[in-house]
Order: C-alpha cells, then sequence, then structure tokens
C-alpha cells in the first residue's frame, strides 16, 4: 500500500505537527520513501511504499531433493537469523512456487513464497531460517 500525506478536517492549511511525524491509518513496515528529506509535499501525495504486517512475504529458495515436501498450503517455521541465541519462531504457509532465473549468471531455482504476519522486529531484506516438516 501507499502511504499518503493527508489533510486533518477543518481550517488546518498551515498544520505542522508538532512532533514532526507523519502517521498512518494503519501499522506496518515502511518499504520505501517517494521523496527525499525536506521535499515539500501536496495533499495527496504519496510520500512512502508501506507494507502491511499480516501479510508480509517470505521467498525461499527451495532444493529440487525437496520439491515433493513443498506445494501450495505447506506451513513453515522459521527465524530470523539476526538474533539466533534468542530466535522468535514465526508460522508461514506457502502460497506459490515458482521456477525463477537469476539474470546475472543465467543459472535457475525453485523458490517458494509464503506469507507471515511480521512484527516489530521484522525488516525487509532480512535472512531467515527456514524448517519444514518431511514425513
Amino acid at each position: 500500500g501507499q502511504l499518503l500525506f493527508t489533510c486533518i478536517p477543518g481550517a488546518a492549511d498551515d498544520y505542522t505537527p508538532k512532533d514532526g511525524l507523519i502517521r498512518a491509518n494503519r501499522s506496518g513496515v515502511v518499504a520505501s520513501f517517494s521523496l527525499a528529506a525536506g521535499t515539500p509535499v501536496q495533499k495527496g501525495m504519496a510520500v512512502a511504499t508501506l507494507y502491511p504486517r499480516e501479510n508480509f512475504l517470505l521467498a525461499v529458495t527451495v532444493p529440487e531433493d525437496l520439491l515433493r515436501h513443498v506445494h501450495e498450503g505447506t506451513p513453515l517455521r522459521f527465524y530470523l537469523d539476526w538474533n539466533e541465541d534468542e530466535p522468535r519462531w514465526y508460522e508461514a504457509t506457502v502460497n506459490s512456487l515458482s521456477f525463477e532465473t537469476d539474470q546475472m549468471t543465467g543459472e535457475g531455482s525453485f523458490v517458494a513464497y509464503a506469507t507471515f504476519a511480521a512484527d516489530d522486529s521484522v525488516r525487509l531484506n532480512m535472512s531467515a531460517v527456514v524448517e519444514v516438516e518431511v514425513p
């Protein structure tokens, strides 16, 4: 989604937040900013892209020998490897699987995409250690 700069109701054309913060109407993680610091904004202008926490996407490279165990609906467990001493485990569910080719190397791999609910410690492009149950 996009975080939009919106005006407050009433006559507040010169309103400046006293704490210098722009607030969104939902929680999420800021993926990117559309403007450089100090750029003037106008009503309705997109200033940042915000990803909702409840629908984060995990991309997992799947070795060929595990492909028969990973499909749409497969549950995954993972933790983010920035804190291996006290890992916080997350649950995810695979919602798609595709074969992708690396444009730089020309090598291909299978990638599973799984959704999960993120908390405040999750940031974009973090590495994860993933477990899948193999019967």
